[in-house]
This record gives C-alpha cells, structure tokens and sequence, in this order.
C-alpha cells in the first residue's frame, strides 16, 4: 500500500509543481457557472486508516478543500454530491457553492462507512441527476 501511496504523492506534485491547487489557479474560474457532482465510495473498505482517520474522511476532506479554493476564485459553481455502498444515496444537487459547506460537506461527514462497492449505482444515480 505505501508505494500506491508515494506514487499519488509524486503525481500530485508532478500535476501541482508549485505547489498551487488547479482549483485555486488564476483563470480556474471563467465566470461560467460549472456543474460539478462528487460521488464518494462508503463501502467498508472506506474506514481503513491509511489516509487518516480514514479513506473516507479524506475524500471528504479533499471534496471541502476544493470547494474552498473555488469559493476563494469566486466560481459560481453548482455542486451536487452522491454516496454509495451497496446502493446510491443523494446527499446534494444543484446547491449554490456559497452554501456547500453548509448543505454538502457537513451531511458527508455525518455518513456510516459499511457495505458492500456497488460503484455503478453511485454513476447511475449521479448521471440522472445531471439529466434533471
């Protein structure tokens, strides 16, 4: 597991060089409103602590630290969230970024990890929220 992990590190700073987030870089926000969805895996293989507390926490970590870079660009972004398991469950859609923090990350982090990786369900799910 430690190589999988070094190797994220050396991509990540291969793709983020100066250490700026893409999110946070000038010209990241346009002023065209994006749609953007994050669909997170809540399986029981999510609770394992190699990414302190855990798999899970950091993805929400790393969804709330996006967010903040586009909210600190002063995008006007829509943001939606999924979560699965065994089946999909929408946690958010078509919230404004200015209230993400609020309505997505803190019903994130309130999720029980457990159940079976049924990934299909959560691109089902998202794709037909993108669809409405």
């Amino acid at each position: 597991m430690s190589y999988d992990l070094q190797y994220i590190d050396r991509l990540r700073a291969r793709l983020l060089g100066n250490g700026s987030d893409p999110a946070c870089l000038p010209g990241a926000n346009d002023g065209e409103t994006e749609t953007v969805f994050f669909i997170l895996d809540m399986s029981g293989s999510m609770s394992y602590p190699d990414y302190p507390p855990s798999r899970y926490l950091a993805g929400v970590d790393s969804v709330s630290e996006f967010l903040r870079c586009r909210i600190e660009t002063g995008a006007n972004d829509i943001i939606g969230s999924v979560v699965f398991d065994t089946s999909a469950r929408i946690i958010s859609k078509g919230i404004p970024i200015s209230k993400a923090m609020d309505d997505v990350i803190r019903p994130l982090e309130q999720n029980e990890i457990g159940g079976g990786t049924d990934i299909c369900a959560g691109l089902t799910t998202t794709n037909k929220c993108l669809s409405e």
